[in-house]
């Protein structure tokens, strides 16, 4: 028996020891309905640190991971700091990590990066017993890329660009232990990590120690295993080129030294080194100590919750209104469209980032690119580290989140065999609501719509009335024999 279970057992027995006591300690009325309102007197809500966690079973509760790094260790233990992002950070600042059997050949090294995965709760609230460390980042995480040609409203200005190379950082930036070698962007804005629940830039996500760059090759080596991807390598001391669908990964290794690695297009090759425009020191990413999380969200709108951690911020924190939506396809991600009738501009307002606190920002996006369809998206905020008037640093972030197809308004069916189409009255009222969001009331001109049920292919085409002395087209839009909306768009 633990000394948890130990301690539960002799609490109950005094519980139900002492219960009749207990009923009139706790209050004067009758029974009390619940054993949450029996006991409240004697477990006051706030010592309650991890609830939920003692009406679970041990071996029933399901892992957790945090990463954290390294500050003292030896061969049956180590101590280390949860980055501030993790909730194990609000439990305690240093956790004491006890192996589970002797690592008498190993030792992560004092200032590393390490993944912890463990079973909850955190005894007394500072250790856990775990053996399961990765220094190498989480597992299982996923790569997307953003094209330096993929369209950014003007409003949010890019760096100019000096050359088709970005040289993003040094691997010891990461890890001062790591072999020295670069990481270079060929012909791309950005790139981006699925991990741990959340996107972030690459180069953010290194620096939390949630992936590696060892961690990335050597997942690219698990998928050519398994022939998921092709892999080429090159008699120049070793060099690999990874080909995924629509970029490319190379890890050099050549005689003469060069063990760098470099993520771009899909017509990448292994001459990429030899690009003689290379943009040094200019990479776009600086991490001004921010994050950003959609919370809430709707098809009109969520909660942007900005939370901030150590960063090398020298002014005050502030964030506007202005904001604009990517949607995902495929891989890449690609600006959505505004309603084509509205001119808009944002309010110039400034909102402080509380240094400890953070800040919540609700926003609504329906006015601007109307109920949002079923996809993956990501909101894109400016968040400006200020000292003065003229004197600041802007950087752009993101908060990723998904419409399921089920948040989409459902329309009754033709009748109860699904294989028959929906009506043309309900195909009309769906592109009606489809083409009030997507252009606004000025739609509302173009009514009644009209329905053509194309059978071969399965799908109602429903379209605008062109009315007299009306100037361009009217609205088009697809809709298939179940309801979804396959295609919107409007005439010239």
């Amino acid at each position: 028996m633990t000394k948890r279970n130990f301690i539960i057992l002799t609490l109950c027995t005094f519980i139900i020891a002492l219960s009749a006591t207990v009923f009139v300690a706790c209050d004067s009325k009758s029974e009390p309905e619940s054993d949450e309102e029996k006991y409240a007197c004697l477990f006051p809500a706030d010592e309650i640190t991890e609830p939920g966690y003692d009406e679970i079973p041990d071996s029933e509760l399901p892992p957790e991971s945090f990463v954290g790094t390294v500050l003292e260790e030896d061969t049956y233990y180590m101590e280390v700091a949860p980055n501030k992002d993790e909730w194990e950070y609000e439990i305690s600042d240093r956790i004491r990590v006890e192996y589970l059997h002797d690592h008498l050949d190993y030792l992560y090294g004092i200032g590393r990066k390490v993944v912890i995965t463990y079973i909850p709760p955190i005894a007394g609230g500072s250790t856990i017993s775990t053996d399961d460390i990765r220094h190498d980042g989480f597992e299982e995480f996923e790569l997307s890329v953003q094209y330096r040609n993929d369209s950014i409203p003007a409003r949010f200005a890019e760096i100019q660009y000096a050359g088709l190379l970005t040289m993003v950082a040094n691997s010891r930036e990461f890890d001062e232990n790591a072999s020295d070698f670069n990481l270079y962007y060929y012909g791309l804005h950005d790139v981006y990590v699925n991990v741990d629940g959340e996107t972030l830039p690459l180069k953010e996500a290194l620096g939390y120690g949630k992936v590696t760059l060892d961690g990335v090759i050597a997942e690219c080596n698990r998928k050519a295993s398994l022939g998921l991807i092709e892999d080429y390598e090159y008699k120049d001391g070793g060099s690999v080129l990874y080909d995924f669908a629509d970029y490319k990964i190379i890890k050099y290794h050549t005689l003469d030294g060069n063990r760098d690695v470099f993520i771009g297009t899909s017509d990448m090759d292994i001459n990429a080194k030899n690009a003689t425009e290379v943009c040094v020191g200019v990479y776009p990413w600086r991490d001004l100590g921010v994050r950003l999380k959609a919370e809430n969200v709707t098809r009109s709108g969520g909660n942007l919750i900005f939370t901030t951690h150590e960063a090398d911020v020298t002014g005050t924190l502030q964030t506007g209104e202005a904001f604009y939506l990517e949607k995902l396809s495929g891989r890449k991600w690609i600006s959505c469209d505004t309603r084509p009738t509205i001119d808009y501009a944002f309010n110039m307002v400034a909102y402080l980032i509380d240094s400890e606190k953070g800040f919540e920002l609700k926003t609504e996006w329906e006015w601007l690119y109307g109920k949002l369809a079923a996809g993956k998206y990501r909101i894109a905020k400016e968040v400006m580290d200020f000292r003065e008037t003229g004197d600041f640093d802007e950087q752009v972030y993101y908060a990723y989140f998904e419409i399921p197809q089920e948040d989409i308004c459902a329309y009754p069916a033709n009748s109860n065999d699904e294989n028959k189409p929906i009506t043309e009255e309900v195909a009309i009222q769906i592109a009606e609501e489809v083409a009030f969001n997507t252009y606004g009331d000025t739609i509302n001109d173009e009514k009644p719509f009209k329905a053509i049920y194309v059978e071969d292919e399965e799908y109602w085409l429903v379209t605008g009335t062109m009315k007299e002395l009306m100037h361009g087209g009217v609205a088009e839009i697809k809709i298939s024999s179940n309801g979804e909306v396959l295609e919107v768009t409007h005439g010239k």
